[in-house]
């Protein structure tokens, strides 16, 4: 009985972090994830809980789960890929590259390895990805805060740093929606999609700012 009240409880809590983790809340969402660790110990628990610290910028903790899981599913691709985000955050530059030649030994022609490979590689251009994900982060929490101007600065600063960075774009048409200037919505929301036009948000977005324009 008690292992079944466990198992529930576990699904519960990891359905919840699951929630505030794509509402934007990780803090609340790491603890989710903590409470379902403590009854199930499952993997994906594990892998949930890294996701969350992550995006907490907590990426030496994060590192340490996604460890785990990578010693019980070697292979599982999105693991890696988020393991090697956290050595390229933590200035581990000679994990993350190997950690991608990993990813394209899977799959050689996938084009997003192969960018994160040459990053990861490059002095230069590994520190501006760096700096760009560190204010992209700094200015998700200034959202969240209600500051969309800081936030917008910091976004702005973020795109010199990393200006092919789809989620950096489309963080920026998103703000300007919320200062209801589509205009400039409109031209990097059209940006974001070019650059990922197999993500739904972004197109949802687009298609708003579209609408407002037409009016």
């Amino acid at each position: 009985m008690q292992n079944m009240i466990n198992y529930l409880l576990s699904k519960y809590y990891q359905k919840q972090g699951q929630k505030l983790l794509t509402k934007g809340h990780p803090l609340r969402a790491e603890k989710c994830f903590r409470k379902a660790l403590i009854r199930s110990g499952a993997v994906e628990d594990k892998f949930n809980l890294g996701l969350a610290l992550m995006s907490s910028q907590k990426y030496e903790e994060a590192a340490k789960f996604l460890e785990k899981v990578y010693q019980e599913y070697p292979e599982n691709m999105l693991n890696i890929l988020s393991l090697a985000e956290c050595y390229l955050m933590l200035g581990k530059w000679q994990q993350a590259p190997l950690l991608y030649k990993e990813l394209l030994q899977q799959q050689p022609q996938n084009k997003t390895f192969q960018k994160y490979l040459k990053i990861s590689e490059d002095v230069v251009a590994r520190e501006k990805y760096v700096k760009s994900k560190q204010l992209l982060n700094s200015a998700v929490v200034d959202l969240e805060k209600k500051n969309d101007k800081i936030a917008l600065n910091k976004l702005l600063e973020a795109e010199e740093y990393y200006p092919e960075s789809p989620t950096i774009i489309f963080n920026i048409g998103s703000v300007y929606i919320l200062l209801k200037q589509y205009e400039k919505a409109y031209e990097y929301l059209e940006k974001a999609v070019s650059l990922s036009p197999q993500n739904k948000k972004f197109h949802k977005n687009f298609e708003f700012v579209k609408r407002k324009l037409r009016k």
